[in-house]
């Protein structure tokens, strides 16, 4: 019976941090807050390009206001090595219109 006991703790144990994760998946997102400062000072090039005619566009922007894009649009501008590995990328910064930061921490772009 004491064997019965730990393997359910532990199994118990393991599962709680994977649970968090898949509820974090799953919810809706608004305007990230602070995504600006993210881009600004992201370095790398762990990102991906999704075009906003292939998803509904008010599960990942909210409402931004017109302050939230122009600091987006600053930072976004701002970052030079960032909008290097855009451009090679294909994408033009005009068309970028938001931004997520994702758990493992790079960024999906959105273009228009």
């Amino acid at each position: 019976m004491n064997r019965i006991a730990r393997l359910s703790a532990i199994v118990a144990l393991t599962a709680f941090p994977l649970a968090g994760v898949s509820h974090a998946a799953g919810m809706e997102e608004n305007w990230p807050q602070q995504i600006d400062r993210t881009v600004a000072s992201y370095k790398g090039s762990n990102f991906n390009i999704v075009h906003t005619d292939t998803v509904d566009s008010g599960n990942w922007t909210g409402n931004p206001t017109a302050a939230e894009q122009a600091s987006f649009r600053k930072a976004l501008e701002s970052n030079r090595t960032l909008a290097k590995e855009l451009k090679a990328r294909n994408v033009a910064l005009a068309d970028v219109v938001g931004a997520t930061e994702a758990a493992d921490g790079g960024l999906t772009f959105y273009v228009r």
